[in-house]
Parts: C-alpha cells; structure tokens; sequence
C-alpha cells in the first residue's frame, strides 16, 4: 500500500496559503510565524527602518547555517534584484537597501492601518 501525505502550511494572520516561516525576536523571546509571500513582505517593510538602524548580534556557531525559509527568501531576493538591473553577486551578501526595495515591491500594505509610517526608500543609481 502507498501512502501520500500531504501537509499545508497556513498563513497564521489571514488563513491563505503560506509560502514561508519567518523567525524574528523581540525583547528577547524567539517567534516563528508562517506567513504569505505578502504578509512576509509586509512584516518585513514594518520592520525595514528599524533593522536598518539596528545592530546585527553575531550567532553562535552552532546556529551559524541560515534556514532554509531564509536561503529561499534570499534567493527570490537576488533573482528580483537581477531582473530589476540591481548589481548583487551570485553569492553572499547584498545591500540591504536591495531588500528593502524588494519588500516595498512585494507587499500591499494597508496604508490606513496604524502605525503604517515606513519611509519610502530611493531607487539605488544603475550601474
């Protein structure tokens, strides 16, 4: 007998299809939440100007490999970049005003909902 099992993931926010786990972390306790390619962007846009002016804390070195959801999310990044004439390598790390331009292409925010202030970022010069 074969068995085929099929799991889906639900976006935890509105119960559509989700796409990926985001992790995030505040005020010391770890989240994960699973959400659609928009809700991602979304969180990740409400975010942006407070990771820019934040400071990256180093990881351990047993927690140095970066998720799958995160290579992904990487990934989709570089190819928008690439399309869009954006100059990233094929490998390691890219600006991170490339993936705020990303997140501000790939999301719908709500403009009349509260707290909806994230600033507009420029388009990086070609070449």
């Amino acid at each position: 007998m074969v068995r085929d099992t099929i799991t889906r993931t639900v976006d935890d926010l509105d119960g559509t299809a989700a796409d990926e786990t985001v992790l995030f972390s505040l005020d010391g306790d770890e989240y994960e939440i699973d959400l659609s390619v928009t809700n991602a962007s979304a969180l990740r846009l409400l975010l942006a100007r407070y990771v820019a002016a934040g400071r990256q804390l180093e990881r351990e070195a047993s927690t140095q490999r970066p998720s799958a959801a995160r290579r992904r999310r990487t990934s989709a990044i570089r190819q928008w970049a690439l399309e869009q004439g954006l100059q990233v390598t094929a490998r390691g790390r890219f600006p991170d005003r490339v993936a705020v331009l990303y997140a501000q292409r790939h999301s719908t925010p709500d403009h009349s909902s509260p707290g909806h202030n994230a600033e507009p970022v420029s388009e990086p010069p070609a070449g």
